[in-house]
């Protein structure tokens, strides 16, 4: 599966660039896109955490998998534009290989995979076909179909069971390959400048301990909160929809964000950042805070201090980063508001709110 997550880290990228081009179209845009590209990985994961993957056969649908979404990656850039139906296709194809996949498995597995085959696939190829707002809204429609498609069938999949270590660590590591975009997106716009200035560099060591703040906060103490969460939980599915598949996309969505961000940032350090990256870099902080902060109160009905705090920081950056502030130091100041955060859980988790073990009691 290590092998298949590399090929993502190449759509991520795409995604990135999505978000950064063509005003409020593109962040539409990279939404729909993110939320195709997400769910296709979100059920790779929960059906591998559900059957043995190191057999032989399994193995070959993993590296079919691994050529389609090359394919689907590729395409990212150039979705919405010439590339349009051979990203469709490739999704499709992508769901197809899913589903020859789940040959011998239960039903109510196998579900999901065909809503993805028979609906959303050719939902994306006739909106490729048609272009325009037809495209737009075709996709808009099957991106939504995508994400609602685990609760609207929810009475069939809440008895399903599955290896909680596995699926959490999936989910994990997708976190890691969107990080590891986020450093992408600190290198490209300086890899081929002729001089570094000191504005640069500063944004560059800001940008770095932003995400070993991200990496920490999550690593250090939220993955735990959700495996703790699957191995108590009477009905697994509901913590791997809610937590996994909708908290997730949130997670990665903000860290994506918070990539374009970067790449704003780092070719033009000295300038105000503007609305929609002010709104991106700090936006994308306050989602990936959001996430565990929502499943803090609603879970244990307690408030993390810590995450709660650190959204609010990064809505006030937002007005003085996009008229006011340099970008070099909006983004310094961002990068504190997630070394604050972690910080803080760290040194004294009990103020922060961090959940304790008999919270799962």
């Amino acid at each position: 599966m290590l092998f298949l997550d590399l090929v993502y880290v190449f759509a991520v990228a795409g995604i990135s660039g999505l978000l950064r081009a063509d005003g409020a179209l593109g962040l539409i845009h990279g939404v729909i896109v993110l939320a195709v590209i997400y769910w296709l990985w979100c059920i790779t994961s929960i059906q591998a955490s559900m059957r043995d993957v190191t057999t032989n056969r399994n193995r070959l649908v993993v590296l079919a998998l691994a050529l389609v979404t090359l394919a689907v990656a590729i395409t990212v850039p150039q979705a919405f534009g010439a590339h349009a139906l051979a990203f469709a296709v490739a999704c499709w194809a992508a769901r197809g290989v899913l589903l020859v996949g789940m040959v011998g498995t239960s039903w109510r597995v196998f579900t999901p995979d065909l809503l993805g085959v028979v609906v959303t696939g050719p939902l994306l190829v006739a909106g490729a076909l048609l272009g325009g707002n037809a495209q737009l809204g075709l996709w808009a429609a099957a991106a939504l179909l995508e994400l609602v498609s685990p609760s609207l069938q929810r009475r069939r999949m809440r008895n399903l069971r599955y290896d909680a270590e596995h699926v959490v660590e999936r989910f994990g590591l997708l976190v890691i390959v969107a990080l590891g975009e986020t450093v992408v997106g600190m290198g490209e716009p300086l890899s081929e400048a002729e001089t570094i200035d000191w504005q640069q560099a500063v944004a560059v060591l800001a940008a770095f301990v932003m995400v070993g703040g991200l990496w920490w906060s999550y690593f250090h103490h939220s993955s735990g909160l959700v495996l703790r969460l699957l191995e108590t939980a009477q009905t697994p599915f509901d913590v791997v929809r809610e937590v996994l598949v909708y908290g997730h996309l949130v997670l990665i969505g903000g860290i994506i964000a918070i990539a374009a961000g970067f790449h704003s940032v780092l070719e033009e350090p000295e300038a105000p950042m503007g609305w929609k990256m002010a709104v991106l870099l700090c936006l994308g902080v306050a989602a990936f805070l959001a996430v565990f902060l929502h499943v803090r109160a609603r879970v244990f009905s307690r408030l993390y201090r810590s995450r709660l705090a650190g959204m609010l920081a990064a809505a006030l950056l937002a007005p003085l980063a996009a008229t006011t502030l340099p970008g070099w130091t909006a983004l310094v100041a961002a990068a504190g508001i997630t070394l604050a955060v972690s910080a803080w859980e760290t040194l004294s988790p009990t103020s922060a709110g961090l959940p304790a073990l008999e919270d799962f009691r």
